[in-house]
């Protein structure tokens, strides 16, 4: 929820060509989570693109990071990809709500000494209020169908420390063959998106009539 905030309020400015920025942000959204997931295994692997760089500013030791072969870093090295994927998406909702702030509050604001980031402190974030609730939701909702990532990158390893409720009824169904647990937590994950999704529901609804 923070990244993309401040992502918006960067690209909300007015600056030469900051529509190229906007799409270069909002670039990772179109792109196929498959595609994304086989290039971050790659940029992951031992000897990557970011073991090396690491490897070269002296930051880690000579056999780099195990990203995904150890239970400590793989569960934040596929939440990593996961932000980086939806980063552009929840940026573009921020943006919307940024553009209809009035710019005269920001100027009051200046005139009282409230400037730099103290101004977003005291004036965006309470009127981005509503966006922050419906990006919550939204998120939140995206998170119990993690599985492209997980499926192509760890397989829920190692020792099911990166492991989703999604990959875990995948993997109970057509790997165990328990189809009848695999239904029961299929119901279960309906249940609670659909708790979600009613909320999502009710916030626009609110959001429209307001």
């Amino acid at each position: 929820m923070v990244a993309p905030l401040a992502l918006a309020i960067l690209v909300n400015q007015k600056l030469r060509s900051i529509n190229w920025f906007r799409a270069a942000y909002y670039t990772p959204v179109v792109i196929s989570m498959v595609v994304a997931g086989i290039a971050w295994k790659w940029l992951y692997a031992e000897n990557g693109l970011l073991n090396q760089l690491l490897k070269h500013l002296g930051i880690s030791g000579a056999d780099g990071i195990p990203w995904l072969t150890s239970p400590k870093w793989a569960i934040f090295s596929v939440m990593a990809v996961t932000v980086w994927k939806g980063l552009g998406y929840y940026m573009v909702i921020y943006l919307a709500g940024l553009q209809s702030i009035p710019t005269d509050l920001y100027e009051a604001a200046a005139i009282d000494g409230s400037d730099g980031i103290h101004k977003h402190w005291d004036i965006t974030v309470p009127l981005m209020k509503p966006y922050l609730v419906l990006v919550s939701v939204i998120s939140a909702i995206s998170a119990t169908k993690v599985f492209e990532e997980v499926y192509i990158m760890t397989q829920g390893g190692p020792r099911n420390s990166s492991k989703t409720i999604v990959y875990y009824l995948y993997e109970q169904a057509f790997q165990n063959l328990e189809m009848s647990y695999a239904c029961t937590i299929g119901l279960v994950l309906f249940l609670a998106i659909l708790g979600l999704s009613l909320l999502n529901l009710q916030l626009s609804t609110r959001g429209i009539s307001s």
